[in-house]
């Protein structure tokens, strides 16, 4: 029992060796004899002679660190590399006699040390290189297993590979915690990504701080060739709405949205506003009209004074239309939730407000007839909603096309959503510019593959009406399916009026005056655009080594798709890695390895300028973030305060103060000031 006890007990990790003489232990690394380092080994650098060194550490199992070097007329003379295990933590020295002293709280965090002597000494040579002058193999601690390696600090290091993976998850919204876990899943265990969860919240600290000095205190305004491109085909009816909370400066986010021919939101640039004034709004219309060339036909927002005054300022043309979903969100805190709930006020309301199939003339007369069957004639509100009616209702506008853009559910809150989830609050300028990126890429993704499947799959037809077939040859698949019941209704109209099947009028084929382009197939021509590149300088030359790694993570990928339903083949394949890997570890790579500022560079496609005119913006209070300087009344003072519980005093126990000022609460508790002790005579 006491063996198989023994065989499955840890088992220490190195060759131990007890000196006959004084009993102490000492442990020698088991290792190669190439890696191992040898007195009189020349290198060319101090960096080269550090790197073999700390490869030979991390195939023992242990870690090093530099320590003393000493120079003369500036060249360093010598150098010691040692382990990281080497002298002993220093002790403070407290009085704790001392009365007065209040010793100072700290955590308490174990040592590492064991005053280990393993060692190796570096000395200049006559040709300016360094030798391996001293050479300590021996420690006096056992060394890390090979599956414990990764705890060691020395031996976790995010590769390029793993740095890129967080960059381009942090583009969509993922945090570092969250991107270690999928890395943890990617590459097989904790032990197979190299680095910690808090090494990886650290990177993205250090990127936060080599853009945040950087970020700009600006109005920004952004509309690629594609937002181009697409406002010229579906801007003829716009809706642009701020919204908040999407970065760390609470800067106003404001999209511009339309819809495609698939019936889909498509942003059509985008806004980024310190403040939601009259003067700002003027300002981002007049950057809109100058990008675009023109103003579009229809311009739709919510109950914004400043936005309307802006609208009027720079596109006096422009109709300007408010969202019906806005207004009628607003209603049951207007009138009450108990009339809107218990009575069929509101299905009556709807029942004129969501349709365009009444005149201005019948919707005042049942407007009037609610109004006075629920006596809210003088209500303040829907008065003056009753007065913005043409800007709202459709029955006003029914014969203009608004694309679906003021029907019962808000685009711009779906747009909004839509932006949501790859944004959030602690967002810098860069970062979110980044963001926005990648969703705009989706949004342009789900675009092309709707224009993908209307063109090269077919709908369903209902019938064998010529015009039904038209239409699936015309229409995307979404138009069409609006199209078709159009078509179905007309039918059935048709056949219950004339009493006949078959033949319906003379009408075979679509006029094509009646055909809007902006909904058919081929509203957007199928020749990708290039998107434009915003690298410059260094910048861009490291741009070739992230598009060669791309296309080697393409074709390994390619290789093991290939290869993985045949052992023999994938094994070879290993094989032939493994080895190119071994030959690599051989090389001695006496360039530093690049700086994480060089890194950051490359993943964000921006150099820090030498100097910057622009400066940090400060946190900006939208019309969003609510009040907090308003004098709160005493009961809500009351009902904030009843569920705090309420603090004690640590010396009388009494609540309401607390041990800091006991003594000015009650002051014969102050203690006595002792006399000092009599002096003595020699």
């Amino acid at each position: 029992m006491d063996g198989e006890n023994d065989d499955n007990a840890y088992q220490s990790v190195g060759i131990e060796h007890i000196s006959p003489i004084s009993g102490k232990k000492s442990y020698y690394p088991e290792c190669g004899a190439s890696i191992k380092p040898v007195e009189g080994m020349i290198f060319d650098n101090l960096e080269s002679a550090k790197s073999f060194y700390k490869r030979y550490a991390l195939a023992c199992g242990f870690s090093i660190r530099k320590t003393t070097q000493w120079k003369s007329r500036g060249t360093i003379q010598g150098k010691y590399f040692v382990c990281s295990k080497e002298g002993q933590k220093a002790v403070k020295e407290v009085d704790t006699l001392d009365e007065e002293h209040k010793p100072k709280q700290k955590r308490r965090k174990p040592s590492q040390r064991t005053g280990c002597e393993a060692r190796i000494r570096l000395e200049l040579t006559v040709e300016g290189k360094y030798v391996v002058y001293n050479f300590i193999e021996a420690h006096n601690h056992p060394f890390v297993a090979e599956d414990d390696m990764h705890f060691i600090s020395a031996a976790r290091n995010l590769s390029f590979i793993k740095k890129t993976l967080l960059s381009d998850l942090s583009n969509i919204n993922i945090g570092p915690v969250r991107a270690f876990n999928i890395m943890r899943t990617i590459f097989g265990g904790f032990n197979h990504v190299g680095a910690t969860k808090v090494d990886c919240k650290n990177f993205k600290r250090d990127q936060n701080l080599y853009i945040s000095e950087y970020d700009a205190e600006m109005g920004l305004f952004w509309a690629d060739e594609y937002a181009k491109r697409n406002f010229y085909t579906f801007g003829d009816v716009v809706s642009f709405d701020a919204t908040y909370q999407h970065n760390k400066y609470k800067m106003v986010f404001v999209p511009f949205t339309g819809i495609d021919n698939h019936n889909c939101n498509v942003t059509l640039g985008a806004a980024l506003l310190g403040n939601e004034t009259a003067e700002t709004y003027t300002w981002l219309l007049k950057c809109f009209k100058d990008a675009f060339g023109y103003a579009p036909k229809v311009l739709v927002t919510d109950q914004d004074p400043a936005m309307k005054r802006a609208i009027e300022d720079v596109f006096p043309d422009t109709r300007h239309r408010l969202y019906m979903w806005h207004i009628m969100d607003k209603l049951s805190g207007k009138v009450g939730s108990k009339l809107c709930n218990e009575t069929d006020f509101k299905e009556r309301l709807c029942d004129i407000v969501l349709t365009d199939q009444i005149t201005p003339d019948q919707f005042e007369q049942q407007w009037a007839r609610i109004m006075q069957d629920f006596h809210l004639t003088e209500h303040e509100w829907l008065t003056d909603i009753y007065q913005l009616r043409s800007s709202w209702i459709p029955a006003f506008y029914r014969d203009e096309d608004m694309s679906g853009l003021m029907r019962t559910s808000s685009r711009s809150e779906s747009e909004n959503h839509f932006f949501s989830k790859f944004f959030n609050p602690r967002c810098t300028l860069v970062e979110f510019l980044s963001h926005f990126d990648s969703k705009i890429e989706h949004q342009r993704h789900e675009h092309r593959k709707n224009d993908h499947d209307s063109r090269y799959k077919s709908p369903e037809t209902w019938s064998k009406f010529p015009l039904e077939k038209q239409a699936v040859d015309i229409y995307t698949k979404n138009i069409f399916f609006d199209v078709q019941l159009e078509i179905d209704t007309s039918i059935h109209k048709w056949n219950s009026t004339h009493h006949q099947h078959g033949r319906m009028g003379e009408v075979r084929v679509f006029p094509w005056r009646y055909i809007l382009r902006r909904w058919t197939k081929d509203a957007v021509a199928n020749s990708p655009l290039h998107a434009p590149s915003y690298t410059h300088g260094d910048v861009a030359s490291n741009n070739d080594v992230y598009s060669v790694v791309r296309k080697m993570n393409k074709a390994h990928d390619h290789v093991i798709n290939q290869f993985v339903g045949d052992m023999e083949k994938l094994s070879h394949y290993a094989e032939y890695i493994n080895n190119y890997k071994a030959k690599v570890d051989e090389i001695h790579i006496t360039a530093p390895p690049p700086s994480n500022k060089d890194i950051f560079a490359e993943l964000l496609k921006t150099t820090q300028p030498t100097h910057a005119n622009i400066r940090v913006p400060t946190d900006i209070r939208s019309k969003g973030c609510g009040v907090h300087n308003r004098i709160r009344s005493q009961r809500e003072q009351a009902i904030s305060q009843a569920g705090k519980p309420r603090n004690h005093c640590r010396i009388c126990g009494e609540p309401g103060h607390d041990s800091r000022n006991h003594y000015k609460i009650h002051p014969e508790d102050a203690p006595s000031k002792r006399p000092s002790p009599p002096q003595t005579e020699e």
